[in-house]
């Protein structure tokens, strides 16, 4: 008895499984992945588009899009000033703001300024296609000396729009300007040859009694500066304190000259490089100078 009881739970179980396909396959007993993409599964980490998406994004893979250029002959105003707002309407006013340009950048205008005086003495050009920017914050002018020296666009094709240099030294100046041979060395004392080590003929020879020329023996710390007399970037044991630096202490000694120093580490995006007075210099998209001779170039990712 125990025998055929067994027996029947056994077909029962069997004939319930033939009714119900286990995942994956289709009622007739098929596997549902040769049927077609239409009736397959979704697996896990692998969306699908809706079927009223997937044709439209079809369609523009198979459609390779061409870059807009745009063409325009009339003249192109260049931004001179440091940074230039963009307004809806030819007025300065807060609430008619709608952009930026930034030194360097160029729109095309029309040729004339639509109107003159008041807050803006060089008149207000009308920007193709969009507002208004003043003629005091540039030139139209593809000649004049501060369109040379404006920063360049940005390069969109690369995966950094510049490159950068890595700061080797503690200390390293950003100057505003390029300074004259006297600054530097006053700016950048480790610039100075190192004199000649010369015999201390006043040393004391017999435990601190005056020498045989008479001269009374040297302290201990003579010539030795205290840390209050040596700036941050010039002592030996800077690397213990560095955390607590602060913007203060790196603008410390500025001038019309140089504007701060660097920590070895900091990077700066450089715009263009060029030679003065016998020395490499970058030229930074802060408009800044810094000494090349200071700096790591460094490779951008390929």
């Amino acid at each position: 008895m125990g025998v055929g009881l067994a027996g029947l739970c056994a077909a029962l179980w069997f004939i319930s499984c033939k009714q119900k396909p286990p995942p994956g396959a289709a009622a007739d007993g098929k596997s549902l992945v040769g049927i077609g993409a239409s009736v397959q599964r979704p697996q896990p980490g692998a969306p699908q588009l809706p079927p009223e998406l997937a044709s439209a994004a079809a369609a523009d893979a198979s459609t390779p899009k061409q870059p807009a250029s745009f063409q325009w002959a009339g003249p192109w105003l260049v931004v001179t000033d440091a940074a230039a707002a963009a307004y809806a309407e030819p007025s300065s006013e807060k609430k008619q703001k709608i952009g930026w340009l930034r030194n360097g950048g160029r729109v095309p205008v029309e040729s004339e300024p639509a109107l003159r005086g008041g807050d803006c003495k060089h008149g207000w050009y009308k920007i193709v296609n969009a507002g208004y920017l003043c003629g005091d914050a540039g030139t139209t002018d593809a000649n004049n000396p501060k369109v040379r020296i404006a920063l360049r666009a940005p390069n969109l094709e690369e995966v950094l729009p510049y490159q950068y240099a890595r700061n080797a030294k503690h200390g390293t100046p950003l100057y505003r300007s390029v300074p004259s041979r006297e600054q530097m060395l006053e700016y950048e004392p480790y610039l100075k040859p190192k004199p000649k080590q010369e015999p201390n003929l006043a040393e004391p020879v017999d435990g601190g009694a005056p020498n045989a020329l008479g001269a009374p023996p040297l302290p201990l710390d003579a010539g030795v500066q205290s840390d209050a007399q040596v700036q941050w970037w010039q002592r030996d044991n800077v690397k213990e304190f560095l955390h607590e630096l602060t913007k203060e202490k790196l603008e410390e000694g500025a001038d019309d000259i140089l504007i701060k120093r660097m920590v070895a580490g900091f990077y700066v995006a450089i715009d263009r490089t060029f030679r003065w007075d016998g020395r490499t210099w970058y030229k930074t998209t802060q408009r800044l100078v810094a000494p090349a001779d200071r700096f790591w170039l460094t490779p951008g990712p390929k």
